[in-house]
């Protein structure tokens, strides 16, 4: 069952970033932890630098980004909260990996719940297909 091991570090190193990326501002961002707060002012750059990449690439007219930034805001809300449940996945793994060996049943239900996230990714992207947009 070492496969399981194998294909779940790969598959949480895969999503780590952008699961960070998009998460919100932690309990200890909110207390004042110094490396919090520059992961937080990290993730708010990341979404603002993201944000001009799709602004300058879509090159919307006055109409067209007063229908689209609305939908863009609220796929990008729907998919911090899935990012959520993937950093959540992602610290139950170092914990578990970190607390000795990760045992098969462990790996496989982390390994599970990783792919419940990524299917639920998949129905919220053609969730917003009938809406006319196309997820960034």
């Amino acid at each position: 069952m070492n496969l399981f091991k194998s294909v779940w570090l790969v598959v949480a190193v895969s999503l780590m970033v952008p699961a960070i990326a998009q998460t919100s501002v932690s309990d200890k961002a909110k207390t004042g932890d110094s490396a919090s707060m520059n992961m937080q002012i990290l993730r708010d750059k990341v979404r603002a630098d993201k944000k001009l990449l799709v602004a300058q690439n879509m090159q919307l007219t006055d109409s067209e980004a007063s229908a689209f930034w609305p939908v863009y805001e609220a796929y990008q809300t729907d998919l911090g909260k899935l990012n959520e449940r993937m950093k959540k996945v992602i610290l139950a793994y170092a914990a578990a990996y970190n607390s000795g060996p990760v045992t098969n049943v462990a790996a496989k239900k982390l390994m599970e719940d990783s792919l419940g996230i990524q299917e639920a990714d998949m129905q919220l992207m053609r969730s917003y297909v009938p809406i006319g947009a196309v997820p960034v």
